[in-house]
């Protein structure tokens, strides 16, 4: 059942990001799962809140606004049973107290189920025979991680740095997604939110991606190491991914599959619909 919620909360959001994210996946799932969410099976009622919309329009959960959130919240009765999906970095900045809800989280704070950080597909395709670089980033400095990886990639020998493309400068969308698609793996480091987007967009072009961070958020609790390698320290980068290189690890379309089986927003609700199911 969905459960009635003012519009006031459900705003869209005033940024697109990553690029060619017309719509965030919160927003999505509201309008694609309408239906399914009201099948007797479905334990909880669903609380539409689009939560990284409303906290990021209000000054990022700073806003006056976040009082009438608060109250609202308050409000909801305490005898039903909730979930609700947020891919906001701090997750739903208000206090449940002692609501029974399920959060399913993709950036960090409350996660009760952990999901996948996803985004609408790059519309762009390129004919690439042969990857060209070993690994690549672009994106800035947002994390003290992704300095200690970029330092850690430029005290390589002048050889071994060569064989990455690293980029802390903005580059036109289209550029960015051809050299990741030129490229084995892709190093996806946190950004201020534990996740990146990035895992998401180098399984759309069948490059293995490397989720950089110092706390990692795996999707339904699966293993990472499915589809990609997780490296805590950046200093390690080279030395994994050369192994892995040397041993033909990357697999070409096995990363296409996780892609279709869970970073599309029709796979992420289709997981979320069965997970639903073991919920009381």
């Amino acid at each position: 059942m969905i459960h009635a919620v003012p519009e006031m909360f459900k705003p869209k959001i005033r940024v697109e990001y990553p690029p060619d994210n017309k719509q965030i996946f919160e927003e999505w799932f509201y309008d694609n799962a309408y239906v399914q969410v009201q099948e007797p099976w479905i334990k909880r009622h669903y609380l539409p809140i689009f939560w990284t919309s409303f906290q990021v329009n209000n000054d990022y959960g700073k806003g006056r606004k976040m009082h009438e959130l608060q109250a609202y919240i308050d409000g909801l009765d305490r005898s039903k049973k909730y979930f609700t999906i947020t891919q906001y970095d701090d997750g739903p900045l208000v206090d449940f107290k002692d609501l029974d809800i399920v959060v399913f989280g993709s950036g960090g704070g409350r996660i009760d189920v952990p999901i996948p950080l996803v985004c609408m597909p790059h519309p762009y395709k390129f004919d690439i025979k042969e990857r060209k670089y070993l690994a690549s980033f672009i994106g800035s400095i947002t994390h003290p991680l992704r300095q200690q990886m970029v330092d850690a990639i430029n005290s390589l020998p002048k050889d071994q740095r060569d064989r990455y493309y690293i980029w802390t400068h903005r580059l036109p969308i289209e550029k960015f997604c051809e050299i990741m698609a030129d490229s084995k793996f892709a190093l996806c480091p946190r950004g201020y939110g534990k996740s990146s987007f990035r895992i998401c967009e180098s399984l759309q072009y069948g490059t293995t991606p490397v989720y950089i961070s110092d706390e990692f958020i795996e999707p339904f609790d699966e293993t990472f190491f499915e589809f990609g390698t997780k490296i805590q320290n950046p200093y390690e980068i080279h030395e994994a991914l050369d192994y892995m290189d040397s041993n033909g690890w990357e697999r070409e379309g096995h990363q296409e599959w996780w892609y279709q089986h869970m970073y599309t927003f029709e796979a992420l609700k289709t997981r979320i619909l069965e997970w639903l199911k073991r919920l009381s």
